[in-house]
Parts: C-alpha cells; structure tokens; sequence
C-alpha cells in the first residue's frame, strides 16, 4: 500500500482490545536473557500498542486493568526462572511484581486527567524509570529493568557509565512514547508521509546520541596492552537455594576447575 493509499484508510484504523496482549509478549520476549539475541531491541517498540490503546481508553478500571495484565504478561516472561519454586508460588511472584509496576498506570492516569495525554506520555519515562529506581531499593525486589536488558548491545549504552541503567530504562520508555505520538499524529492527520517522518524523527533523536557518544569513547580509548594486567576468574554458582550444601560449600567446588590456571583473583557471586 503506498503512503497516497494511507491518507484514505488511516481514520479507520484503531487498536483493538487486545493491544495489551501484544506489547506483553513483546516487553517479555525482551527480557528474555538469551546471549547474543536481538530480542531486546523489540522492548524500544514494545509498548507503543498499549499506549496507543490507551489513548483511547476513558474509564480508569479498563486503563489500570490493561495496563496490568500487560504487565502480567512481561512478567511472565521476565521471572521466567521462578517457575522452578511450583507454578502456584511462581503466579504468585509474577502477579506481586505486576501490582507493584501498575502504579506506574495510576500515575499516567492522573497525569492524563490532570495534564493531557500529550503531556502524560512525555512524562512516562520520568515516572517509570523513578518507580524502577524505588522498586530497586526496597530489600525484597526482583531486579528487573527495561535498561539493563540492552546489556549486549556495546555500541549502545556506553553512556551507562553517566547515567546507569536508569538512563536506558528512562530511553526505552521515552522512544515507546514519542512513536506513539507519532502514531496518534499521523493518525489524525490521515498521512503515512507525517508517520514516516515522525519514526525518522524519533530514530535520530534517541539513537544518535548514545552512538555518537559510544563513537567518541572509542575514539578516545587510550591502548593500555603494555599496562600491567591480573588474571581474574569468576566462578557462578547457579541457584544456591536449589542446593541443600551451604552457598560457601557450592561456590568452592564450584571453583575447583578454574584453581588449575592459577588466577590472580577468583570472584563469587
């Protein structure tokens, strides 16, 4: 279909119901830790059906129960790993991690009434990146952050080291929106040409940065192959709550093999 073809059937065009569902199989297969996979790269698109569902949305119990079964679904794939403790305490787990990130929705709701939708989604990456922030630091999280699961992507996120992985989670959610206005424009004007320029717009403004940056730091890494170096092991132990010896006892036959080569330093979990 060309851009002409859009400007007739984009007003008929809405998200259906179940956009919820779409943004949680995407946000959650984002999450999935699979080295060397691309699937992280969807969490940058991954919430834009939501939103743009939500737009629509006028009820608060239909927003906030959108938002949170979205959530249940990412969670689903995020905790992934807590299924081996039984599936009714794995459920459990998943639907507490949700109901502790659906605050994010109560607060876009009020922003929304009180604001505007426009201005709530540019506030969404603020509001989300501070609840991972807070979450983070209570004794009994579960870590999980849209940042830190762009850890594979080097070119990316070298400027974590300004920011942490607070800056990527506060990227992540601030691309997902600015697509989603570009959407709803486009939406509203009826013309492809205006979302194709808005994506192009959205792609520059929030890659370009961090690859520039990225460029830079490289270009300025001095060679240090002369510098003195240690030989440093890492030992990982898996899951010491699956073992019934003591976490010191699994994590020293656990470093048996690596004693051989005689390293410098030897790190445990």
């Amino acid at each position: 279909m060309t851009l002409s073809r859009w400007r007739l059937a984009w007003p008929q065009f809405a998200w259906p119901q179940f956009a919820w569902l779409a943004s949680g199989l995407l946000c959650g297969r984002a999450c999935l830790l699979i080295p060397d996979s691309p699937l992280p790269l969807l969490a940058w698109v991954g919430l834009v059906p939501l939103l743009l569902r939500l737009e629509a949305v006028t009820g608060f119990r239909r927003f906030y129960a959108e938002g949170f079964a979205m959530l249940w679904v990412m969670q689903l794939f995020t905790l992934g790993g807590m299924f081996r403790i039984g599936p009714g305490w794995s459920l459990l787990v998943v639907t507490w991690q949700a109901l502790l990130y659906s605050v994010i929705f109560v607060v876009l709701w009020l922003l929304r009434q009180g604001l505007g939708w426009r201005v709530a989604l540019l506030a969404l990456p603020a509001c989300w990146t501070a609840w991972e922030w807070l979450y983070i630091k209570q004794p009994l999280q579960i870590p999980t952050t849209f940042g830190a699961n762009q850890a594979d992507f080097t070119l990316l996120i070298q400027f974590y080291e300004l920011t942490g992985v607070w800056g990527g989670s506060f990227l992540i959610v601030l691309c997902n929106a600015l697509l989603a206005l570009a959407f709803s424009g486009a939406r509203a004007a009826g013309d492809g040409r205006t979302l194709a320029r808005g994506i192009a717009a959205v792609v520059a403004l929030i890659f370009l940065p961090p690859l520039a940056y990225s460029a830079w730091v490289f270009s300025t890494e001095k060679d240090d192959s002369a510098a003195p170096s240690i030989h440093v092991a890492l030992t990982q132990t898996g899951d010491p709550a699956l073992s019934k010896a003591a976490p010191v006892t699994v994590a020293a036959r656990a470093s048996e093999p690596v004693l051989r080569d005689k390293p410098d330093l030897l790190l445990w979990p």
